[in-house]
């Protein structure tokens, strides 16, 4: 595996990944496997930032998450920003619940999560198939291709308060899941609770 943290793409002559990544400022992580007469693997990249994210003004905020339903056909998941939901809900917490069909179909949660206290948070998406985490813009986890129940955790750092999360979710053929867990200072790894999610009232229509 070979990686980089200035931006650029990563190479066969890039630094190796032979354990760990020691990031000493804010930069993105940028990796992908080679193998000679091979074809490279797909990249994976996520955003470390030092020093604890600033919690966002959200006062209006009232309990839950928004989850956006997608029904569509993809190898991984898709840029929901550039598609139009078919429905659109409001939902305690985060699963598959809000998703129309057992099949093809992919699900954006939106809203906000109050943490405790400032520190290092550890978020670990389980899913089946697909899923990635962004908290304030930053990518925690990507575990975005198709699969079986495989689980993904990423690290940040946050200071107290109310903070913006984006959770998106593919689901193709067969079995489906999602679970999002986290553990941070005094807090032990456990499902994040409904009590943590609130969103934003929807604009009204014009």
């Amino acid at each position: 595996v070979r990686y980089t943290l200035d931006g650029t793409a990563p190479n066969p002559d890039s630094p190796s990944a032979t354990g760990p990544i020691r990031v000493e400022r804010t930069a993105t992580v940028r990796a992908a496997a080679f193998r000679p007469e091979l074809t490279p693997s797909p990249e994976v990249r996520a955003t470390c930032r030092i020093g604890p994210l600033p919690a966002v003004s959200a006062s209006d905020a009232t309990p839950g998450l928004r989850a956006a339903y997608y029904p569509g056909n993809w190898n991984a998941i898709p840029d929901y920003t550039s598609l139009r939901p078919a429905a659109v809900t409001t939902v305690p917490s985060i699963d598959v619940s809000p998703a129309r069909r057992p099949e093809f179909f992919g699900l954006r949660f939106t809203g906000f999560i109050e943490v405790p206290a400032d520190g290092e948070y550890a978020f670990s998406l389980r899913s089946d198939d697909g899923s990635r985490l962004f908290i304030d813009g930053v990518l925690v986890v990507e575990n975005t291709t198709a699969h079986e129940a495989r689980e993904q955790t990423g690290r940040i750092r946050l200071a107290a308060g109310r903070h913006g999360l984006v959770l998106d979710y593919l689901q193709m053929l067969g079995d489906r899941s999602l679970a999002v867990f986290w553990e941070g200072p005094d807090l032990p790894r456990q499902e994040l609770p409904a009590a943590r999610l609130a969103h934003a009232p929807a604009a009204p229509a014009r």
